[in-house]
């Protein structure tokens, strides 16, 4: 079944136990909206859950100063509200859900970091992971960035730094999850 639950009523016929939404924040204009629904079509006692992160670049030194890594995080929620997307509402998920019904919402946050580069294995693993989303997501962003003024040669020339970045072990980045 295929709908927009942005802008359409949910057609499904039955309540759901549990709903599991990942990597929204460049999906919806109104998510206050999409949360809504998902409350009209959550079982009493059911649970909705929110994976994502927060498009927020950290560092644990300065190894992101002057990076082509550094210029994306700061370039892309200016792209993204040229576009009709607010890349940091991710900070507002728990007021949201809250204002559309659900009660006893927990918020736990996560520093994910970028790549292999922390001494802890599962740390390290995480970072992995992170890394291969973004090396191939990056490209996705490039309509988006010309948006912002940026010509296309221009944005080519930052992804293909944001790519060597990313495969930096030395540049010690996290964003929170």
């Amino acid at each position: 079944m295929l709908e927009n639950s942005e802008t359409q009523d949910w057609l499904y016929p039955y309540l759901f136990d549990y709903i599991h939404l990942r990597a929204i924040s460049p999906c919806f204009s109104n998510l206050s909206t999409v949360l809504g629904r998902a409350f009209n079509h959550t079982r009493p006692g059911g649970w909705v859950e929110i994976q994502d992160g927060s498009w927020q670049l950290h560092c644990i030194d300065d190894t992101t100063r002057g990076t082509a890594l550094e210029q994306w995080f700061q370039i892309l929620p200016v792209a993204g509200a040229k576009a009709g997307r607010d890349m940091t509402k991710s900070a507002y998920y728990k007021q949201y859900l809250i204002q559309a019904g659900y009660v006893d919402v927990v918020e736990k946050i996560y520093p994910v970091p970028g790549s292999s580069w922390p001494r802890d294995r599962k740390l390290k693993e995480v970072g992995m992971f992170l890394q291969q989303v973004m090396l191939s997501g990056v490209d996705s962003y490039r309509k988006l960035f010309i948006g912002t003024g940026l010509s296309a040669p221009q944005v080519d020339e930052l992804i293909f730094n944001v790519k060597k970045d990313l495969k930096n072990r030395a540049i010690h980045w996290y964003t929170p999850l």
